[in-house]
């Protein structure tokens, strides 16, 4: 890939509300994804998923900081290559492909809640 084509593929979230999927697929498909953090419930999702995928670095807490992010990441080219060319080994190495770690997860907040509701009962 040449530089240069690694200057195209940075996505921006859109706001108030942001991207779910598009932001989650972007990142495995190596693009990496700056968002706001600042916004109602609904808009904190790319906030998690991007500290779920360990990039808080393209957190931005308020607008100004949104488009410095993206204009940093945008004026880096070697740096923004090297990111493309390791995201998807990231993710798939982290927690959101931890298919089994997760599944543990759900059983044991099953079992708690079972637990919980067994106390109630007694």
């Amino acid at each position: 890939m040449s530089v240069m084509t690694a200057l195209s593929l940075i996505g921006l979230d859109c706001f108030p509300h942001n991207s779910g999927t598009t932001l989650i697929e972007s990142l495995y498909m190596g693009v990496p994804f700056v968002t706001l953090a600042a916004r109602p419930s609904v808009g904190r999702i790319g906030s998690m998923m991007l500290a779920g995928a360990g990039h808080d670095e393209w957190i931005a807490d308020s607008e100004d900081d949104y488009i410095d992010k993206a204009v940093a990441l945008a004026s880096d080219l070697e740096q923004l290559a090297r990111i493309r060319a390791g995201l998807r080994g990231e993710l798939e190495a982290g927690p959101w492909r931890d298919e089994a770690g997760f599944a543990r997860r759900v059983e044991q907040a099953y079992r708690e809640m079972w637990r919980r509701w067994c106390a109630d009962e007694a």
